[in-house]
């Protein structure tokens, strides 16, 4: 019996945590121009890294965006009051990753015309 009552409030208790967990921010990657114009291989380093990090960020926002909706129903289904704070937070989160999103954007095309510049055709 004790170990139910021990396994159901673990449980319990990391219901939250998993929920946060599953809406973990993408580290943004550092794309250095100068080393990306020095090789292709760099370069190509460079794409791979950013075409990852937007699509872990697309994920990250649907996730968290996602999870505010999902707290407006459960709000709704309760018939309370829905905190507006969470929908407010939420978009906070998505802005900032929005931003990281066109930064590495914006330090990738710099390193290609950086390549393209050392490396004239």
């Amino acid at each position: 019996m004790k170990t139910y009552l021990l396994i159901g409030a673990l449980v319990a208790l990391a219901g939250p945590a998993f929920a946060q967990e599953a809406c973990t921010r993408p580290q943004a990657p550092a794309i250095d121009s100068q080393a990306a114009a020095a090789s292709v291989e760099t370069l190509t380093a460079a794409k791979q890294q950013t075409v990852d990090f937007i699509k872990a960020s697309d994920a990250f926002q649907d996730c968290i965006l996602n999870d505010a909706k999902a707290k407006k129903d459960k709000a709704k289904a309760k018939k309370v009051a829905f905190d507006p704070s969470i929908a407010q937070r939420a978009q906070r989160e998505v802005s900032a990753n929005q931003a990281d999103k066109e930064k590495v954007g914006k330090a990738y095309n710099e390193a290609v015309k950086a390549y393209k510049a050392a490396h004239p055709s």
